[in-house]
């Protein structure tokens, strides 16, 4: 599309957001912007140069960003198309979101009869609450889909676990009196005041390059981090010096070949002469493709045929993290990595072996989804996952033999694992163990020195 066509395309497109008209959301223009606000939500349609627009959503209850693109004005198909992505998450938030609030107890019955009353008391005082209960060792699987758990007096010897798990989230003890009494009234003056203040969380150091990565040009990017409700698109320009010229992120409900069009077109106006791109994708990477969750989807293809004078690698995310705190550090030569994402799967799992990232034949090195074990048969509880850690790490250890075990899981700790390794291995024969949060920072790395890598075999 030339640029005159590109600019009445981009004016028209503003124009019909405009006559748009949402119930509950004011639509209001203001210099280069649009702005959406609902009483819960700030959103804003950012018209930039160049035909740049950007899509933003900002939670006011979390005071966080729940949506985040930017793309280069193409067609009003594809525009209005990331505009209506972005409009889902406006109207989720046009009505104050409940605070949502599991109990759980020993079998859930006790806790289920509560939730019941405090979600009768809730309608009658007009509070913004919604109660469910569960069983203790039932709540991991589905506790990611709540504001706050409430534990019952008989385990609230578990509170300090699920307060290791779910960091982000508010865990409180049911007072035995309130609970003695199922007395709803307090505990809704009970969670009132606890909830009034809440934690903000801590900032992690960022890892640097403690290894040499000598390269002549830029290069750009990409790290795809996915939770349970988003996928971030973490990007970032390096110059030959591995300065940042650029990092930004692009937080979407889910991933689409598309998106990354979206990065790169914004990316490639600003540094056209970017040559090398490194992309790391879930799931396992072969052949330009993406197999993932019974997908196989042509990742390299289109990319290619888009930016046909570009040069394009795509590696496995995990792969991506082990090669990436591998430069951070410059102490062990062989590292394994495992990122155990969820209860109830297989971890990811990569590893450098004296300096070399092991992939394998077929690209599925890692892949602890082919091992023979039955998943199912680990309870979804700490103590579950733990020892389904425990089996993946052993079998790594006993093929690798690592200097250093990273490990990302919030369902245990590196005492916990190390002592359920002694039940298999002698303690000598045993890695140093290091857990980590926080972690984008390690993929943008690994992308980095692996697109070196693959661009030195070229």
């Amino acid at each position: 599309m030339d640029e005159f066509l590109r600019d009445i395309h981009t004016l028209l497109f503003k124009e019909w957001i405009l006559i748009q008209s949402i119930e509950g959301c004011n639509i209001k223009e203001e210099g280069k912007k649009v702005i959406l606000t609902t009483p819960y939500c700030h959103a804003e349609v950012i018209f930039n140069d160049h035909n740049l627009i950007e899509l933003s959503v900002t939670n006011l209850v979390t005071d966080k960003i729940d949506f985040y693109l930017h793309f280069q004005m193409h067609t009003m198909s594809h525009a209005i198309s990331l505009y209506t992505e972005m409009l889902q998450c406006v109207k989720q938030l046009i009505n104050e979101p409940p605070v949502r609030v599991l109990l759980t107890c020993t079998s859930g019955l006790t806790t289920g009869m509560f939730a019941a009353q405090l979600n009768e008391a809730t309608m009658l005082l007009s509070k913004n609450y919604e109660f469910d209960a569960i069983a203790y060792h039932e709540l991991y699987d589905i506790a990611k889909n709540y504001d706050v758990i409430l534990v019952a007096p008989q385990v609230s010897s578990k509170k300090t676990k699920l307060e290791t798990c779910f960091k982000k989230k508010t865990v409180l003890t049911i007072p035995s009196t309130i609970f003695a009494k199922y007395d709803a009234g307090a505990l809704l003056e009970f969670l009132d005041e606890h909830l009034s203040s809440r934690r903000h969380p801590t900032t992690a150091r960022l890892p640097v390059i403690s290894r040499p990565v000598p390269h002549q040009t830029k290069i750009l990017t990409i790290a795809t981090v996915r939770t349970s409700h988003r996928t971030r698109m973490i990007y970032r320009v390096f110059d030959p010096n591995n300065k940042t010229l650029l990092d930004n992120e692009v937080v979407k409900f889910d991933f689409q070949v598309n998106d990354l069009f979206d990065i790169l077109d914004t990316v490639l106006l600003f540094h056209p002469d970017i040559p090398i791109i490194g992309i790391s994708l879930p799931g396992i990477i072969r052949d330009g493709y993406m197999d993932l969750h019974n997908q196989r989807i042509n990742v390299l293809r289109p990319l290619n045929k888009r930016y046909p004078n570009k040069r394009f690698y795509l590696f496995n995310d995990v792969n991506a993290l082990v090669s990436g705190y591998y430069i951070s550090q410059n102490k062990y030569q062989t590292i394994s990595f495992l990122y155990q994402a969820s209860t109830g799967g297989a971890c990811g799992i990569g590893s450098v072996f004296k300096g070399q990232l092991i992939e394998g034949a077929h690209k599925i090195a890692g892949e602890a989804k082919f091992l023979p074990f039955n998943k199912e048969e680990f309870k979804k509880t700490p103590e579950g996952q733990l020892e389904c850690l425990t089996y993946q790490a052993a079998a790594v250890i006993s093929i690798y033999d690592p200097e250093m075990l990273i490990v990302s899981s919030k369902y245990t700790n590196k005492h916990e694992l190390r002592e359920s390794l002694k039940k298999y291995f002698p303690e000598e024969y045993l890695p140093n163990i290091h857990f980590i949060e926080h972690f984008k920072e390690y993929g943008l790395l690994g992308a980095l020195i692996l697109s070196i890598q693959e661009e030195n075999k070229g």
